[in-house]
């Protein structure tokens, strides 16, 4: 059977400690997906102003209001930024050309990889795939994604991306993360650019035929459960009987066991305890 990877399932499949039942539902069947936290939704909000990419559920996102019937003061920086980004793209030689669009790729006999590219631009005369992020620091080092941090980040995302256009644009395709903060102190903004060099495509290549190895094999076995408390913590996946679950400490009477010791026995334990 063919198989489909986007470079969040390359990602999911090569962690440490995958679930294979979950790989199935969330990415396979498609059956759960996981809620957008505040953070994400932002990130939503500003990529649909500034580009007019709207998210999966095709839903304008409107940003919500407080109890008080305010905006919660981030959204008042994230605008500004929205304000900022015509100036941005203009200063740092920017040209958008195309906007929002799946395409895929043929890997090999059995594997179909396909992205979601947020548009299309000319990055000082060069054509690149440009990626929008949306960050509450560029400078922090903290996470999995710290802008701060960069080098040290996974460029998976910026290396298939790449990969995939410029195979099916036959032309040589840079890769831009766009990134925009909305700190207390001050507006930032930061332009990463990632060219594809054999060094690269060598660990993009290496990364997705590990996972294209591990689907096989885990499609094989069943999806069997590899359950476990970081991944069944917020798991979707309903009727799952090999869910990790916190074994419960019996509660015991102190009362009823007082009376059950004898007083000898007491002073034993109590000087026990004073001899460790």
């Amino acid at each position: 059977m063919p198989i489909r990877m986007n470079q969040s399932l390359i990602k999911e499949l090569t962690s440490y400690g995958m679930c294979p039942r979950k790989v199935k539902a969330y990415y396979v069947d498609n059956e759960c997906e996981s809620d957008p936290s505040i953070y994400m939704f932002r990130g939503i909000y500003f990529e649909y102003k500034i580009l007019g990419n709207l998210p999966k559920s095709g839903e304008v996102p409107i940003y919500p209001l407080l109890k008080r019937g305010r905006y919660e003061i981030h959204k008042q920086r994230i605008d500004e930024q929205i304000e900022n980004f015509p100036k941005i793209l203009e200063k740092e030689g920017i040209q958008i050309i195309d906007g929002q669009q799946e395409i895929e790729y043929k890997y090999d006999d059995l594997l179909t990889l396909f992205i979601t590219i947020d548009s299309l631009a000319l990055y000082k005369g060069r054509l690149c795939v440009m990626d929008i992020k949306l960050t509450l620091d560029l400078n922090s080092t903290f996470g999995k994604i710290s802008w701060g941090n960069y080098d040290q980040m996974d460029k998976l995302q910026a290396y298939m991306y790449a990969y995939v256009v410029s195979k099916v644009l036959g032309d040589d395709v840079g890769f831009l993360y766009a990134v925009f903060d909305y700190k207390k102190s001050e507006r930032e903004y930061r332009i990463f650019y990632e060219g594809l060099d054999d060094f690269k495509k060598r660990i993009m290549f290496e990364r997705i035929n590990k996972a294209e190895a591990i689907y096989q094999n885990i499609r094989q076995r069943g999806w069997k459960p590899k359950p476990s408390e970081e991944t069944c913590k917020n798991c979707k996946v309903k009727n799952c009987d090999a869910r990790f679950r916190y074994e419960q400490a019996p509660v015991l009477d102190e009362k009823a066991l007082m009376k059950e010791r004898k007083p000898v026995a007491l002073i034993e334990d109590l000087l026990e305890f004073m001899m460790d």
